[in-house]
């Protein structure tokens, strides 16, 4: 029953009375500190709150018997994949697809791994096979969606040079008379 109440709490986004909940002597008890924990980063990482994830993350990495709860991995990669620390990001995406490959999350931390590289501007062949990976071994639809946009993008950027046409202006430049 306290996980019927942990998940609906994180459903709401409540992360006062998540935490007051996992205070309660009773289900400390019967709670497994991690799964107290995947639910608190979760909600951190759904308020966009990287940095706490991370910091709690760290603070109870060494504390944490083996196997680490899935979420806990899952969204501490996800938080040091959104502070562009890709290295550490693959290296936890890498852990969670070593042990969780089976969950559905496995396919969206293999396009996550693609996109690292992609974007720490790794070799393009293993580029590529990462993106194929993610295409082929993802069981949702919307992450096979984005693998494949991401691959074919890829592909057609990497066929040309990049010149001025291919950027993006997100303000106005001199030569537009627009200054």
């Amino acid at each position: 029953s306290s996980r019927v109440i942990l998940n609906s709490l994180a459903k709401l986004k409540q992360l006062d009375k998540i935490e007051e909940f996992l205070k309660n002597k009773a289900v400390i008890r019967v709670l497994p500190k991690q799964e107290g924990l995947a639910y608190i980063s979760y909600v951190h990482l759904h308020n966009s709150n990287t940095k706490q994830v991370i910091a709690d993350f760290t603070a109870n990495k060494n504390s944490m018997t083996k196997p680490i709860h899935p979420a806990i991995i899952f969204n501490a990669a996800e938080s040091y994949f959104r502070q562009a620390s890709y290295s550490k990001s693959i290296r936890l995406f890498d852990e969670f697809i070593s042990q969780y490959s089976f969950l559905s999350k496995s396919g969206e931390a293999r396009l996550r791994i693609a996109l690292s590289y992609d974007l720490n501007g790794g070799d393009p062949k293993k580029i590529l096979k990462l993106y194929k990976d993610a295409i082929n071994k993802s069981s949702t639809l919307d992450t096979r969606y984005e693998a494949k946009l991401r691959y074919v993008g890829f592909r057609a950027c990497r066929k040309r040079e990049l010149d001025d046409s291919c950027l993006l202006y997100t303000s106005p430049s001199p030569r537009d008379g627009l200054l």
